[in-house]
């Protein structure tokens, strides 16, 4: 199926939104670097924040983040080898 094009219009929309979510990223992104953490941790770490202390299964938080259980698993691993100690 054929998508149709944007109009003008649609199309500033969209190239403003892609612009403005980079520079964003680029500013979290640089604000992390000095602790350490990732965008990908950080996320995990704001929705066990936003959880309590009730906190979330790993296969929940991978859902979450749209990751898969396996992806998850691995963060977890790298996080966990980089943070130990």
């Amino acid at each position: 199926m054929a998508a149709d094009k944007l109009r003008e219009l649609e199309d500033q929309a969209w190239r403003g939104f892609l612009l403005t979510h980079d520079r964003i990223w680029r500013e979290i992104e640089a604000g992390l670097a000095p602790l350490n953490v990732s965008m990908a941790e950080y996320s995990v770490l704001a929705l066990l924040g936003e959880a309590g202390r009730n906190g979330m299964r790993r296969s929940e938080l991978a859902q979450q983040r749209l990751m898969s259980t396996g992806g998850f698993t691995r963060l977890c691993a790298c996080w966990k080898s980089i943070h130990a100690g």
